[in-house]
């Protein structure tokens, strides 16, 4: 399989986060998935329950504001909603394939089925409404 410099950078991504997430322990925080379209099947399509998937880019002010608040809630919500994160410059793939033409996107699947998105920076307090909603 012949991969494109944005493969490369989002396969690279991902072997990052998963060497980081073998040396963690226990008693550290829960952290947003560094999803692509190598480990979306796994990560979001077959997964059981809610996973929120946040299409965003490192040059967006309004998906770096929500980043802090998606790590709390990731810490927050542990075992009830896994929170997934998409960057649309390395993996444009995902971002076509959803349709996805401003950011931050959240889309939340469950079961492995898109069931509502949001679109925008909103509040923690508007995330834990929606996520509790579909809980």
């Amino acid at each position: 399989m012949k991969l494109n410099r944005y493969s490369k950078a989002a396969l690279a991504l991902s072997l990052v986060g998963l060497v980081l997430s073998m040396g963690c322990s226990k008693k550290e925080k829960a952290q947003p998935v560094v999803v692509t379209s190598h480990n979306f099947p796994a990560e979001v399509r077959e997964a059981e329950g809610l996973v929120v998937v946040d299409f965003w880019a490192t040059w967006c002010p309004p998906c770096r504001a929500i980043e802090p608040v998606l790590k709390e809630l990731a810490e927050e919500y542990t075992g009830r909603v896994k929170i997934a994160k998409i960057d649309v410059d390395l993996d444009g793939e995902l971002a076509n394939l959803y349709k996805i033409k401003s950011i931050p996107n959240l889309i939340m699947f469950k079961d492995g089925e898109v069931v509502d998105n949001k679109l925008g920076a909103l509040s923690k307090a508007d995330y834990k409404a929606w996520f509790d909603e579909h809980l």
